[in-house]
């Protein structure tokens, strides 16, 4: 397994990299202290989960996160100081996996990476799920249509997989808080709306004006057979 950690505060990145050491014995670490170095390291090493401070010398940390989700569908955790709702949903939109709020917990880091390393993984025995000309890969969280691919987060990658699945049949709330976070952790329904918007922006011409993923209100979300409305 290999870890890149994204962080200039000597001080975070020996926490994270000894809590990191202490749950994935054996684990690749590669730590870069601006973002520059980061977006480097991991096009050199192809790191299986990337970790990243905001508040970096050079580029902020949602840039980073956007540049490298450009090409990769790689679970990318962001960390910070800043716990505010619009960072948070800003972090996500960027397409960041998980936001964690410092300081950090030791074991909930290492059960946080944990949890996306084992999604991705149990990912990777599936095969590709198709809806009209949509095709998604959930071994690498990418949705192909036409000559276009797009990567997905992991947490966009669940919502359309269940969407392909009920192919075009609605799929409710509870069945996709289910799906994304699991039976233990239920989210409300406004939980939805960031990722599901992120994605109508990665996908439709107009995201004001969806044509692809429809809102049922009230009840979920559902799939219009792909047409001309997607993004070019």
């Amino acid at each position: 397994m290999k870890i890149l950690i994204i962080e200039d505060d000597p001080g975070s990145a020996e926490f994270i990299r000894l809590a990191v050491q202490l749950g994935f014995p054996g684990v690749e670490l590669y730590t870069a202290q601006s973002g520059g170095e980061g977006i480097d390291l991991f096009g050199q090493n192809n790191p299986d989960v990337v970790l990243v401070d905001l508040r970096l010398p050079d580029i902020h940390g949602f840039d980073v996160v956007k540049q490298i989700r450009s090409s990769s569908s790689v679970p990318i955790v962001i960390l910070s100081v800043i716990g505010d709702e619009e960072a948070v949903s800003r972090g996500l939109d960027s397409g960041a996996d998980a936001y964690m709020i410092k300081p950090l917990k030791q074991a909930e880091l290492i059960g946080r990476i944990k949890a996306l390393f084992r999604k991705t993984s149990s990912e990777s025995t599936e095969q590709s799920l198709r809806f009209g000309m949509l095709r998604l890969n959930v071994e690498d969280r990418s949705l192909a249509y036409a000559d276009k691919e797009v990567f997905l987060t992991d947490i966009e990658t669940r919502i359309m997989k269940l969407l392909i699945e009920r192919q075009g049949l609605l799929a409710g709330y509870e069945d996709l808080s289910r799906e994304i976070w699991g039976s233990t952790n239920p989210k409300s329904p406004n939980a939805l709306k960031v990722h599901i918007r992120h994605l109508r922006e990665k996908l439709e011409t107009d995201p004001d004006n969806p044509k692809l993923i429809q809102n049922q209100f009230g009840q979920g979300y559902y799939l219009v057979k792909p047409q001309q409305y997607l993004r070019p």
